[in-house]
């Protein structure tokens, strides 16, 4: 057993559909906000994916330098799609949302990155780290630089040092990583009901 003030929570989304910005997301952000009240640590990622909704977190940032620095890696992404357009026939982040999350009602990188960036709830931005960067503990609400790839994106989370996850998912992802439990959450009854035996709410 440890204290409340101990866990380091990892929160990641990928399936995403509508939903996942609209109530899975945003029932993520409400418990991180409630985790930190308590002295707790609570981690986003995915930084592809925060691009356009970034003054969310900028807004709240603890300083000036906290600020840039996520600015600063998001614009190190838009710079690498751009420069990758071998890989990406659109070399920009609007190649995501990718097709299944346009099937889930998401059309632009921009309102996925308005959901995704809802787990973070309504917290002070501390920390931004770089990726698998150990995660200071008790430290309120952190960003980690990651890429948007689900398994990726977990991995450095937990590699930093998170000790619980939280995954949201509204078209469906079975993804689990084996050194930390991971609370799987899908807001999407017809999903929910195909994959009962991969999610917990």
């Amino acid at each position: 057993p440890i204290g409340v003030e101990e866990l380091i929570l990892a929160m990641n989304c990928g399936g995403s559909d509508a939903f996942s910005g609209l109530t899975a997301n945003p029932a993520v952000g409400y418990a991180a906000d409630l985790l930190i009240a308590l002295g707790g640590t609570a981690v986003l990622a995915e930084t592809p994916e925060t691009a356009g909704a970034e003054h969310i977190l900028t807004e709240r940032a603890i300083n000036q330098e906290v600020g840039q620095k996520l600015v600063s890696y998001i614009r190190w992404w838009e710079n690498y799609f751009a420069a990758h357009t071998f890989l990406h026939p659109r070399p920009s982040m609007d190649n995501n949302p990718s097709h299944g999350n346009k099937a889930g009602g998401l059309t632009t990188i921009v309102e996925k990155s308005l959901g995704a960036v809802a787990k973070g709830g309504s917290s002070m931005l501390n920390h931004v780290l770089d990726y698998a960067e150990k995660i200071p503990s008790k430290s309120g609400l952190c960003f980690m630089d990651t890429p948007g790839k689900d398994s990726s994106s977990m991995t450095g989370l937990v590699a930093g040092g998170a000790n619980i996850g939280v995954f949201t998912t509204g078209r469906g992802n079975v993804a689990g990583w084996a050194p930390v439990p991971t609370i799987k959450i899908c807001t999407n009854t017809s999903t929910y009901e195909r994959l009962t035996g991969d999610m917990d709410l």
